[in-house]
């Protein structure tokens, strides 16, 4: 039970954008009296609608290719359609799916209200979602949600990036990061906290991980809003960011080039893409 569970300070914290992957308190709730349109009874000629976010990057196709054998495994009709990241079309095909009377959407959501909503409308026509990619929010009508540890995955590459590329803490890291799109917080958060964690190690002042996890969410709302931010004590400047990545290499290059153009010290690319 929430009560049960021994929450760090950290985890008490508003979850939203910026620690996908992570366990919060809001997030340890009961889902058994929602509604997620599961069927009454089995059904042997399964037919399922994947809605996918794009399909013009290899790891989404690769996504999506994976969908499809494992569901040609067990004999399911599978139809897939990619809304190209444009909320109005994910909401589209959800709907378009269900006039279709499709049994199950698998959906890797972007705008998670929209699709929180398309998911509920979705359930009270029977029909199951499963979100991939993405985690939903709890209370919504998604079956569940199947997605990476982002936040740990981010945390984990600024340990390293630090341990390999910047061993002497008297360097002063000047970093750049590119995301796939201006609200996409997750990996900044997490790569800043790694790198912090490593680099006060370094330093021989070490914290622990929920203390560089919490410290540089402050630090990142101040990065985010006012476009740089100084980390003084880690000798850590996170000296711009670019929203526009995309996620493909031509719109990934472009962001990557208006950084390193605009930013003369830079000495390191923190991508999303």
């Amino acid at each position: 039970t929430p009560e049960g569970y021994p929450w760090t300070e950290f985890q008490q914290m508003s979850a939203g954008e910026y620690f996908k992957g992570e366990l919060f308190a809001e997030d340890y709730m009961s889902r058994a009296d929602i509604n997620k349109g599961l069927p009454v009874e089995q059904k042997s000629d399964v037919r399922i609608g994947v809605v996918a976010a794009t399909l013009a990057n290899p790891f989404f196709t690769t996504m999506n290719d994976a969908i499809i054998d494992q569901a040609e495994q067990y004999g399911y009709e599978i139809s897939y359609v990619s809304y190209d990241q444009e909320t109005s079309k994910m909401v589209g095909a959800i709907e378009d799916f269900v006039t279709q009377g499709v049994d199950a959407i698998i959906l890797d959501p972007m705008d998670m209200n929209s699709a929180a909503l398309a998911c509920d409308n979705a359930a009270d026509a029977g029909v199951v979602t499963i979100a991939v990619g993405q985690p939903m929010p709890s209370d919504s009508a998604v079956l569940t949600s199947i997605y990476p540890y982002y936040y740990g995955v981010a945390f984990e590459n600024g340990c390293l990036v630090v341990e390999r590329c910047f061993d002497d803490p008297e360097t002063e890291i000047v970093a750049g990061y590119i995301m796939i799109v201006p609200t996409w917080h997750t990996w900044g958060c997490g790569y800043m906290a790694g790198m912090y964690y490593t680099r006060m190690e370094q330093l021989g002042t070490p914290v622990t991980k929920e203390e560089a996890m919490e410290k540089c969410y402050e630090y990142y709302l101040e990065f985010f809003e006012k476009g740089s931010v100084e980390i003084p004590e880690a000798n850590i400047k996170m000296a711009g960011y670019n929203g526009e990545g995309g996620q493909n290499e031509a719109t990934a290059m472009a962001a990557a080039e208006a950084l390193i153009a605009s930013i003369p010290d830079l000495n390191l690319l923190l991508p999303v893409n």
